[in-house]
């Protein structure tokens, strides 16, 4: 009688045999004539899956980054995986699109694909199959209560076999209500094409046209560099700066590869300190640097300018600083530059260090 009774439960337990069960109306057995008027309007939303890819040219990537992890956290979302080239974020399914609408705001859309699924069915699917076999383990342990010594070992059996499909059945089943709760955005980012600023220039005052990230990076590579360092000292460098110890040309370096160097020009043709702070910004945006702020300066008796620019070099953005003094038949000029991240933490130091600056 046992080994019929098993049987008949594992061919009617069989998960290739399990039909899903009907879906229950939303009104009910009891709806009557009624039910169809309201049907539509009352009827949920499939369950759908939702998959974004996009691949956008930025300028700065972990700008984009942060701002889309914030509209996903703002949106009930979180961020899935991060490095510097890939972001994955998981959304409310219904909050894809307006997902998507962000990071289309943070550059150039290079390449675009939204995917749909309607997931409803398999879920459905799902449940029954898992119904059917949860039926199926209340049997077995009926048929355990009444079996003998010769058969219960063969019960058991199929009662581990019917707890490991139904936990399967659990894990498909979560992991399909997920991706249909939540929708996934996929973007990849790409350096956006720039191109850097120019390192010479056309004005007729030759010291503007030496004022470029390019030849700050070539001044502390050189052993020799061209410039030098006249009438002007600096008994430290900047804190966290190591100095080189040729004191002609005095150059300084972070850990970090942010630069800092002060040297000496002709001021040919002389001119007012009004004349030459308008003439630095014309030839700083004219050779594709974005100005970043802007201010007068006062060392002692010794008045000045300062100007802080922005410009993409390679694959990073540096920022550039200039101070300047002219002084008679000399200009005194500092320099520093480095790439953003790491000169933000600088800037301090930096600004910090003209004020023990000797004219």
């Amino acid at each position: 009688m046992i080994w019929t009774l098993l049987i008949a439960l594992i061919t009617a337990g069989s998960p290739t045999q399990a039909a899903p069960p009907r879906e229950p109306s939303a009104t009910g057995a009891g709806a009557g004539a009624g039910a169809g008027a309201g049907a539509g309007a009352g009827a949920e939303a499939q369950p759908t899956r939702v998959s974004a890819y996009l691949t956008v040219a930025v300028t700065q990537r972990e700008d984009a980054a942060d701002t889309l992890v914030e509209g996903a956290n703002s949106r009930g979302g979180w961020f899935q995986s991060r490095t510097r080239s890939d972001l994955s974020l998981r959304v409310p399914t219904e909050e894809v699109d307006a997902m998507v609408a962000l990071v289309e705001e943070q550059g150039k859309v290079i390449e675009r694909s939204i995917t749909r699924e309607d997931v409803g069915q398999q879920i459905a699917e799902l449940r029954g199959r898992l119904q059917a076999r949860e039926e199926v383990l209340e049997r077995y342990y009926d048929v355990l209560k009444t079996a003998g010594s010769a058969s219960i070992v063969a019960v058991e059996r199929q009662v581990v076999n019917a707890i490991e499909q139904i936990e399967a059945l659990k894990g498909q089943l979560r992991l399909l209500e997920d991706q249909a709760a939540y929708g996934r955005v996929e973007i990849s980012f790409r350096f956006r094409d720039r191109a850097a600023p120019v390192q010479d220039g056309s004005s007729s005052f030759p010291w503007l046209n030496t004022l470029n990230v390019q030849d700050v990076i070539a001044g502390h590579r050189q052993r020799s560099p061209r410039w030098h360092t006249r009438g002007m000292s600096l008994d430290e460098p900047p804190t966290g700066f190591s100095a080189w110890r040729r004191e002609r040309r005095y150059r300084a370096a972070s850990p970090d590869d942010v630069l800092f160097r002060m040297r000496s020009e002709r001021h040919k043709p002389q001119g007012t300190l009004a004349f030459w702070r308008e003439a630095v910004r014309e030839r700083m945006e004219a050779a594709g640097y974005r100005i970043l702020s802007e201010s007068g300066l006062e060392i002692g008796s010794e008045e000045g300018g300062l100007i802080e620019v922005a410009a993409p070099l390679g694959t990073e953005d540096w920022i550039y600083l200039i101070a300047f003094f002219p002084r008679g038949r000399r200009l005194a000029i500092v320099e520093a530059a480095g790439e953003v991240t790491s000169f933000e933490g600088r800037r301090e130091a930096i600004v910090a260090s003209l004020d023990a600056l000797s004219l």
